[in-house]
């Protein structure tokens, strides 16, 4: 199971995320990593998880309850049942940004909603522009 989420977080809410996350999911024999970034950099969570399928709704509403940091979470899921987890234990760190960037960009940043825009009007813009663009793909490998 993984998702991720940018969301502007204090470096506090981060611990308490943090030591939240260690006391419930280990509980829930959860293995992985997961990463907690606060918003003075790129913030919010990358989570790469091995869950046991019987505890899977129960993980879930574990991030669900915290909606309220992290918003309305899309899973990856990977549903394979092995005889061997994925990961050996539960890592949760922290970092200064969720992504590695060399620029100093903040989630709060990367928050903001742009105007929608048709496929014509993106190659026109993107034409029109003076300056370097820097574009990122966010596409799935599938996509």
């Amino acid at each position: 199971m993984a998702f991720y989420s940018l969301a502007p977080l204090t470096k506090q809410r981060v611990m308490q995320l943090k030591h939240s996350m260690e006391k419930n999911l280990n509980a829930l024999g959860v293995l992985g990593r997961i990463y907690l970034a606060p918003d003075e950099g790129i913030g919010g969570i990358n989570c790469q998880m091995s869950v046991p399928l019987a505890r899977m709704d129960q993980v879930k509403n574990y991030f669900k309850s915290l909606e309220s940091d992290f918003g309305k979470i899309e899973y990856t899921q990977g549903m394979e049942d092995t005889a061997r987890p994925s990961f050996e234990k539960l890592r949760i760190l922290t970092k200064k940004n969720l992504v590695a960037t060399k620029h100093d960009i903040k989630s709060n940043e990367l928050l903001n909603q742009p105007e929608y825009l048709t496929p014509e009007q993106w190659h026109k813009e993107l034409k029109e522009k003076k300056e370097k663009a820097f574009l990122i793909d966010m596409r799935n490998q599938y996509e």
